[in-house]
């Protein structure tokens, strides 16, 4: 599923980032990869940017780069 369609304060694990966009690299220097398991903090509302947190971090994602990232929901 797409980042964006998780809800809120669910935890998930990164499956795909796009890298097209320049934004996988952005991510790694923050240290967030694929396999790593973060939690969407919120969505700012009329579509704006989205929170997750992971390794003990807050990061803010437009919702347009949000969208191409893939998560899996761990049960």
């Amino acid at each position: 599923m797409k980042l964006t369609n998780l809800p809120l304060h669910q935890e998930a694990r990164i499956l795909a980032i796009p890298s097209a966009i320049g934004l996988k690299k952005k991510l790694l220097s923050l240290g967030i990869d694929t396999q790593q398991t973060i939690r969407l903090k919120y969505k700012a509302p009329f579509n704006g940017p989205i929170c997750i947190e992971g390794n003990g971090q807050q990061i803010i994602i437009r919702k347009k780069d949000a969208e191409g990232i893939l998560v899996q929901v761990d049960q």
